[in-house]
């Protein structure tokens, strides 16, 4: 078991400095914004959801049946990109 704890312990170590990295880098480019209010970072997160779902039921999917997958993939695709009635944006009516 020592070989095995070693490695969980460099994967942990290396996980948090990519993290780390990433997070300067997107600090650095202006990609993280503080103005954004915790209800819309909720909003976003909940309507994220159910593709994020979506696209783990077609990866178990498609180890049995992969046509099926790919089928499932578009369908997500396409509910994500066509607005449906009743799925309106915030300020989208008019």
């Amino acid at each position: 078991m020592p070989p095995l704890r070693g490695w969980a312990g460099e994967s942990d170590g290396l996980r948090r400095a990519l993290r780390r990295n990433r997070r300067r880098y997107a600090v650095r480019e202006g990609l993280i914004r503080t103005d954004i209010a915790d209800d819309d970072v909720k909003v976003i997160t909940r309507k994220l959801t159910p593709g994020l779902v979506g696209y783990l039921v077609m990866i178990m999917l498609g180890v049995f049946f992969p046509l099926l997958a790919v089928l499932g993939y578009l369908v997500i695709a396409v509910y994500n990109l066509i607005p449906v009635r009743g799925r309106r944006r915030r300020g989208a009516a008019a």
